[in-house]
């Protein structure tokens, strides 16, 4: 297990007692269960914190790129091809957008895209803060794909992030 350090800390009484009850629950008072649970929280933390950019994990676009991939045939590691191909699929299959390009320089791409923003949004919502942002689904797709079929990483960002603050929403009675 490697070594262990000891920490003290101090927080607000509601929030340990909280903790405590969850933590008890799910590891049944077992030796140990308190530093568990806190090991637990403090990896989820540095989950959290080491996301990328648009918030989405790498696994969890991993996960969309494979919940995706078997419908677009992708047969070439070429990133321009890939970047074709998902494109096509995203404006002719799925139709998120009317139209999508993207511009590719080096390690580095970002997409365009217009249109409707398609039927995958609950996937695609990421909060920071008190903010809600839509991220674009064609930008995780073609960083996963690209980061699977070429074996390299590439910078993929989206021109636009759609923001909603909740402010903003209720200004506008949405």
């Amino acid at each position: 297990m490697g070594k262990m350090n000891r920490v003290t800390i101090s927080v607000p009484h509601g929030t340990d007692l909280n903790f405590r009850k969850k933590a008890a629950i799910k590891f049944a008072f077992k030796r140990g269960w308190y530093g568990r649970a806190v090991q637990e929280a403090m990896q989820l933390w540095i989950n959290i914190q080491s996301a990328s950019e648009d918030g989405i994990s790498e696994e969890n676009k991993e996960y969309l790129w494979k919940s995706f991939q078997e419908h677009m045939k992708i047969e070439s590691d070429d990133p321009e091809e890939i970047l074709d191909c998902i494109a096509e699929f995203f404006t002719s299959e799925v139709k998120v957008a009317e139209k999508i390009e993207y511009e590719m320089n080096d390690n580095e791409v970002t997409v365009k895209k217009e249109g409707s923003l398609g039927p995958f949004v609950s996937q695609l919502v990421t909060k920071k803060g008190d903010c809600i942002i839509f991220n674009c689904p064609v930008k995780i797709i073609m960083d996963a794909a690209l980061k699977d079929l070429t074996g390299k990483k590439y910078a993929v960002r989206s021109e636009v992030h759609t923001l909603f603050s909740p402010k903003a929403i209720k200004e506008s009675n949405i």
